[in-house]
């Protein structure tokens, strides 16, 4: 599942007279005449999945730094204690956006950041919008129903120092044991090789044996699924599988010993590594826009260039656009036959390109891939150039915000989902 976390900074720039006195203090504070500052005016939203299936932080507790090029900065350490409108004098702005909590290493905390540019000109309109993904990586460790059956006990050992002798290695790792892997806690690492070691004791003779791993290709929002098995006759093996919906990894690690006495259970044709997490992982659904590699928002025109290649090997199965408009989605249902829903009421429309015939037909007509296009295919080129521009023969509001969240599922439940964020200047 893939999620996404949006701060989304809008900025409107307000006549002088109708500015808030309670934001005065922040222009003294700033030194510049009245006539010279603009107004930002802040909304912030949760949207979306993160693929990590990683808990989504509270916006409201990140912590947010504003600078500007000339050394002048300010820092709010919640969000939530943002003035809701806010004079800044014109210059190159940068906002990063922070969970508050980023220790190296520790159980239930994804770290979220975000950062952008933007400059704020006088009497300018500047929406900008802060995309906060996942920066750590998540680890999970889960211990068969034979393990610990047949462990007295093990302990699975996880640091990202850069040695096991590290002088601070303590802040850098986790455990899990008999007593607490099979509770399903993760734990969360920041982005550094992670090192694995396996110690345990057989319950039948206290055989004991220990292993140690490196993984090397990491990388922020990968997905560790350690899955520790003793299934082997005469040894016990363990496996770490990463989720396929997150990173293509599969890593293989045999720990050695117990060779004297077979497990209870085994038989020799299950295979050479049974629940241990071998085999081929399937490719989750992917998507790109060339014309705007890093998704940033973007200004609406009569002519626009949104053509999304859409990946998907293991075929398409759903392909859902949740469209989050004031005006859009009001037509698009309209185009559906959905006399009932109405964007003040209901929100997002979830536009379906496959299952709603009626939109195949109309939306077919417009250049959008729909129906037997999408569906079952590994590839599309999916383009919204003609659909978006629409918004501009409504006259929308300066400044509003346009989101198209793309949603796709392939034949095998793999889901993707990618927003788009469109503005009107």
């Amino acid at each position: 599942m893939k999620r996404f976390f949006y701060l989304t900074i809008l900025a409107l720039a307000l006549p002088a007279a109708a500015l808030l006195t309670g934001c005065h203090h922040e222009m003294q504070a700033l030194g510049n005449p009245e006539a010279r500052t603009g107004v930002l005016r802040m909304q912030v939203s949760c949207n979306g999945e993160f693929k990590s299936k990683a808990s989504l932080g509270d916006a409201s507790d990140f912590r947010l730094l504003l600078t500007r090029d000339d050394d002048w900065s300010k820092t709010w350490d919640r969000v939530a204690d943002l003035p809701q409108e806010l004079r800044l004098a014109p210059g190159f702005y940068r906002a990063d956006v922070s969970s508050r909590d980023t220790l190296p290493a520790a159980f239930d905390q994804p770290i979220y950041k975000g950062s952008v540019e933007f400059e704020i000109s006088a009497g300018v309109v500047t929406p900008v919008t802060v995309n906060c993904s996942l920066a750590n990586m998540k680890v999970s460790v889960s211990p068969s129903a034979t393990l610990i059956e047949e462990l007295s006990d093990y302990r699975i050992t996880i640091t990202n120092a850069p040695s096991w002798d590290d002088a601070d290695i303590a802040r850098h790792t986790l455990v899990w044991d008999k007593a607490t892997a099979g509770a399903g806690k993760p734990g969360f690492f920041t982005v550094a090789p992670l090192l694995v070691k396996v110690y345990g004791h057989r319950a039948i003779d206290g055989g004991e044996a220990v292993a140690e791993y490196t993984i090397s290709d990491v990388a922020a929002r990968d997905y560790h699924l350690i899955t520790v098995d003793a299934v082997v006759t005469g040894q016990a093996t363990f496996g770490i599988v990463i989720d396929e919906s997150i990173v293509e990894k599969n890593e293989e690690i045999l720990v050695p010993g117990w060779e004297e006495a077979p497990v209870d259970g085994h038989h020799e044709d299950e295979g050479d590594n049974p629940g241990g997490g071998g085999g081929t992982s399937a490719t989750a659904p992917s998507l790109s826009w060339a014309a705007n590699p890093d998704f940033e928002p973007t200004p609406i025109e009569a002519t626009m260039d949104i053509n999304i290649t859409i990946s998907a090997p293991e075929k398409i199965a759903s392909f859902v656009i949740s469209v989050d408009s004031d005006i859009l989605s009001d037509v698009i249902a309209q185009l559906a036959g959905d006399t009932s829903y109405s964007y003040a009421n209901n929100g997002p429309y979830d536009m379906d390109l496959i299952g709603n015939a009626t939109l195949v037909t109309v939306l077919g007509g417009m250049g959008v891939p729909t129906g037997d296009q999408i569906l079952g295919q590994t590839s599309v080129l999916f383009s919204l150039s003609d659909l978006v521009p629409l918004i501009l023969i409504y006259s929308p509001a300066s400044g509003s915000q346009h989101i198209f969240t793309l949603k796709v599922v392939d034949e095998k439940g793999q889901r993707l989902e990618q927003s788009l964020t469109f503005y009107a200047k």
